[in-house]
């Protein structure tokens, strides 16, 4: 059998996609979820924190409250973060996900991807799968995801080592803020990090995928 060098025909192009066997980063779409929720976060995210902490006063405060009125205080509270918050940035991050999924692969609804095979338990294709480029270009993305939150650790901790030392001194609201903001500065670092990974692992899978359903000339 000769070597398989020639581009896809359509048909085949048009075969692959009704059996599910398209290419897609799912770090791509992990960044747009990731970028989504970030920007909320930074336009929502003080006024959320206030909703919070107001629901924590609240649930306190009813402690020494009729049982039916602290109820009705506690869940409108929690109604109120769910409707203002947590439903529209679910909402925003479901829309997001499909869109980049179908800006990816199209509208693609494969039942044979689910279907039994024997080849999903071949201990071959298994072992095949294991020690393939693939396999080890996911290796090298979860070590690069480490080395990446390391190095955001640690240029944050000697960055703010006067902060990390007087934590202890805080009272419980100003212990929340201080939390609150490094959390976000270690989510801009790794979203940062993220965006950058996401544009080659997009090329990467697309590459690793087209030179996948390359075709010999012998067909």
């Amino acid at each position: 059998m000769s070597e398989k060098t020639e581009k896809p025909t359509p048909k085949k192009l048009r075969d692959l996609k009704k059996k599910g066997d398209v290419t897609k980063s799912e770090e791509v779409m992990a960044a747009v979820q990731s970028l989504i929720l970030f920007s909320f976060f930074s336009l929502y995210g003080a006024s959320f924190f206030v909703e919070v902490v107001e629901l924590v006063n609240t649930t306190i405060d009813s402690l020494n409250r009729p049982f039916l009125y602290a109820i009705r205080e506690i869940l409108g509270a929690v109604l109120n973060i769910f409707l203002l918050y947590i439903l529209p940035i679910s909402l925003i991050v479901f829309v997001g996900t499909v869109t980049t999924g179908v800006s990816q692969t199209g509208f693609i609804f494969a039942v044979e991807k689910i279907k039994p095979s024997a080849q999903k338990i071949s201990v071959k294709n298994n072992l095949k799968n294991i020690f393939s480029v693939k396999s080890i270009f996911e290796l090298l993305k979860s070590v690069f995801k480490l080395v990446i939150i390391t190095l955001i650790f640690y240029f944050m901790g000697h960055s703010y080592a006067n902060e990390f030392a007087n934590f202890t001194r805080l009272n419980a609201y100003q212990t929340l803020v201080v939390v609150a903001f490094f959390v976000f500065l270690l989510w801009k670092g790794v979203l940062f990090g993220y965006l950058l990974f996401s544009v080659f692992d997009f090329w990467f899978q697309k590459h690793e995928g087209l030179k996948k359903m390359k075709m010999s000339k012998m067909r």
